[in-house]
């Protein structure tokens, strides 16, 4: 009983600020005691539909975080009558994680994520209130192991990060909605698995879910996600440039941790288009694909790239001195490791040493 006071005292403090923030909206005379009634309907309709869940611990809504709104995360945008009918709509759909309200419209926003995922998207915005959906053990909201399969449910083209299920949990990751943004890759859906700097070598889990920023990441979409396709892209100042090769696995750990080379036949054109006029390759070799390593016998800096192509002034693949790719090393430039490195005649661009911010996304 105390426990049920206690959540009846925060549904009416949660809206009487909602009642009095919507007054202040309506303009003047008439139309403001026309809106002063349909709140306080809404506030007789809400309190009991509330209570009852709560009494009930049947699915219900937290209670509501005025002027707070969730943003980057909303897939549907639509006029209602009032929160009950929003609270609805999101009860009723799958992806729905949290709604925010815009309390002047009456507009109902609905989100695929939650404060507690995703706090720095959390913001101060005094026309709405957040309030997030509760589910009861066993009814827990819909999750996705990919954000391909996000994609195939929904078809929203809301870029951002997504709650996908894991076998160590559910995890905040980005996905790539959008068929703009990707080059040749285009839409349908791409889980972000790995960012990389070709400066360094660091990884946060943190920031896999903040896109096409200068942040390092690795995530356990790279242990776990199935796919098709990947999706590769390199940026040097801001511009962008992408990629897609046709490659199946269980996931990206799969098909480079055992250190296997494994072909492809993109051509030495596709690779260099990651760069666009500013990469180097020498003329021979181009040797291509997965754990691509320099065939030198016994050197320790053999040129080598984990997803890419090496290439030589010569017709083999020994003594290898360019390279353009993913997890690279060795020679000519063992700390560049991800872009190009090229020298010793490499043609275009005399000891060419690019080193771009890398990302690889799969679907």
């Amino acid at each position: 009983m105390k426990n049920l006071l206690e959540k009846g005292t925060n549904i009416f403090h949660s809206l009487h600020w909602y009642s009095a923030h919507s007054s202040r909206t309506t303009r003047k005379g008439m139309e403001e005691e026309q809106g002063g009634i349909k709140k306080l309907f809404t506030l007789f309709v809400l309190i009991p539909h509330l209570g009852v869940l709560a009494d009930k611990q049947c699915e219900a809504g937290e209670f509501l975080t005025p002027e707070k709104t969730l943003k980057n995360h909303n897939f549907r945008s639509v006029p209602v009558g009032s929160p009950l009918d929003c609270h609805l709509l999101c009860k009723k759909d799958p992806k729905c994680q949290s709604y925010n309200f815009v309390v002047s419209g009456n507009i109902c926003e609905l989100n695929n994520s939650t404060k507690e995922a995703s706090p720095r998207d959390l913001v101060r915005d005094d026309a709405r209130f957040y309030m997030g959906m509760k589910h009861a053990e066993g009814q827990r909201p819909q999750t996705f192991a990919s954000c391909r399969d996000i994609y195939r449910e929904s078809r929203t083209e809301v870029n951002g990060n997504y709650l996908l299920q894991m076998p160590s949990g559910n995890v905040s990751v980005y996905c790539h909605m959008s068929s703009q943004g990707l080059g040749s890759c285009s839409g349908g859906g791409w889980t972000l698995v790995m960012k990389i700097d070709g400066r360094k070598f660091y990884f946060s889990c943190e920031l896999g879910e903040t896109g096409f920023d200068n942040y390092e990441t690795k995530l356990p979409t790279y242990w776990k996600t199935p796919f098709d396709k990947i999706c590769l892209g390199m940026k040097i100042g801001q511009q962008k440039r992408f990629i897609v090769v046709h490659k199946k696995a269980i996931s990206l750990h799969s098909l480079i941790a055992d250190g296997q080379y494994r072909n492809t036949s993109l051509g030495r054109g596709t690779w260099k288009s990651l760069l666009g006029g500013n990469a180097s390759l020498q003329s021979f070799c181009n040797m291509e694909g997965f754990n691509v390593v320099d065939l030198t016998f016994g050197s320790f800096r053999k040129t080598k790239a984990r997803i890419g192509l090496i290439a030589n002034e010569i017709d083999d693949c020994i003594g290898c001195d360019s390279r353009i790719g993913f997890g690279t090393g060795g020679d000519p430039f063992d700390f560049n490791v991800c872009g190009n490195s090229a020298s010793w005649n490499p043609g275009e661009h005399d000891r060419n040493n690019k080193e771009a911010f890398c990302y690889i996304l799969v679907q």
